[in-house]
């Protein structure tokens, strides 16, 4: 059966034309049988949908049981609405039921593999016999940056552990090899790594006939230090890298040097090259040993960490920020030695020092992090800054005793003025730098 569907203009018309043609677009999500038909035809027919063409080009596609004339139309036929409707909870539920379904086979997998026991893992060598001991020679050679802003280093860093295990234990001749995650090992993480360190050698491991374990790795990467810059640009820091064995307390794993450690020139077991990258820094000393990590009262990890002091290079700061600061105060101070009646000229010396304290105060800033508290160069240029001030509160000073007649005054204040600011800027200084 077939029926002449009218011509609608637009999309909107057809929502406002006589019910009798009137029609509700689909479902979302429903899915739509795209099947070619005569325009404004409705064709009967199992699979088929309704298609109402309009003046603007496109076309409505209606999914079979569109409402036409108040009744439900299915496959060109009218239908009851409660038929239609039981079709369609019928197709619900049988949607529901397939995602249902659906997840509870994935769940039904996430839970096989959950259900799925891990091989325990290895116990440490001879437990009963006291703690483990492990042997360590850490070098780093090399450094090749240091940021005071995001208070981190980066290092090359060679690690040597050995143990033993007499599990391993085998005839020979010369040694096994194994995968570090194949026996017990002690897990060594780094505590204060700022970003994943690169292994530049495979995690294996060596053991002799005699059941001694060798672990090497080479590590690259970042290392984060909290740094004391109270003396910056003088300052001295210690930094650290901070190994830890999870899962094992000191009473249980033991990191001492190794016993070819001092043959092979480090006494500590830890050593670092002469010649670094870095050149704004020192190398002062260096050390090793045991470093238990405290993660609560009463509770430790077994750890061993390496240390070295720098000290930074100041002579950048001093040539570049200090000194030039120095003159601009002095060259605040030719106030005092102009006469009080040349007001413009003492006016133009005190403005200009001051604009120059506060342009180096920015360039300052970009070379130490936002601190709590006050470094040492932030005291020189604040008390530098406070000074230039205190100049332009005398050039105005001594220049409103020259504008009222007092100019013996206003001279007296200048002669004072060439002795007390330059002994209070050395005094203060050294008291700031000394400290």
């Amino acid at each position: 059966m077939s029926k002449q569907a009218p011509r609608w203009n637009s999309l909107k018309e057809m929502k406002t034309v006589d019910a009798a043609w009137s029609c509700t677009l689909p479902t979302p999500g429903e899915p739509e049988i795209m099947l070619p038909i005569d325009a404004g035809q409705i064709v009967s027919g199992p699979d088929t949908a309704t298609r109402f063409p309009v003046n603007d080009g496109r076309e409505l596609h209606g999914l079979r049981g569109a409402v036409l004339q108040g009744r439900d139309v299915h496959d060109g036929c009218p239908v009851s609405p409660g038929l239609l409707g039981a079709a369609r909870r019928t197709k619900a539920f049988f949607l529901f039921f397939i995602t249902l379904f659906l997840v509870a086979g994935m769940g039904g997998v996430s839970a096989a593999e959950a259900a799925t026991p891990l091989p325990p893992a290895p116990q440490r060598p001879e437990p009963a016999a006291g703690p483990t001991k492990v042997g360590y020679i850490i070098g780093i050679s090399d450094i090749t940056r240091i940021e005071s802003i995001a208070q981190t280093f980066k290092a090359n860093c060679a690690v040597f552990l050995r143990w033993h295990d007499p599990r391993l234990k085998h005839a020979g001749p010369g040694t096994k090899r194994y995968a570090l995650e194949d026996i017990w090992n002690p897990g060594l993480m780094v505590l204060n790594e700022a970003s994943e360190q690169a292994h530049s050698l495979p995690d294996i491991v060596s053991v002799t006939p005699e059941g001694d374990v060798v672990y090497r790795q080479w590590l690259t990467g970042d290392f984060t230090q909290r740094l004391d810059l109270r003396a910056f640009p003088f300052d001295e820091a210690l930094f650290r890298i901070h190994f830890i064995a999870p899962g094992y307390t000191p009473s249980e794993l033991v990191f001492e040097p190794d016993v070819y450690a001092a043959a092979a020139g480090f006494s500590d077991g830890f050593g670092m090259a002469a010649g670094l990258t870095v050149q704004d820094w020192r190398l002062l000393r260096t050390g090793a040993g045991p470093a238990p990590y405290t993660i609560a009262p009463g509770r430790e990890i077994a750890g061993v960490a390496a240390e070295f002091t720098a000290a930074r290079n100041s002579r950048h700061f001093v040539i570049k920020v200090i000194l030039p600061l120095i003159l601009i105060v002095m060259m605040s101070w030719a106030v005092f030695w102009i006469e009080p009646t040349d007001g413009g000229s003492q006016f133009g010396i005190a403005v200009t020092a001051m604009l120059t304290l506060f342009a180096y105060r920015s360039a300052v800033d970009s070379d130490v992090p936002k601190l709590p508290y006050l470094t040492c160069l932030d005291s020189f240029i604040l008390m530098s800054s406070l000074l230039v001030f205190f100049s332009f509160c005398e050039v105005l000073a001594s220049t409103k005793l020259a504008g009222i007649g007092r100019l013996d005054g206003a001279r007296r204040l200048d002669n004072w003025s060439r002795w007390i600011f330059p002994l209070v800027f050395t005094l203060t200084s050294l008291v700031i730098f000394l400290r």
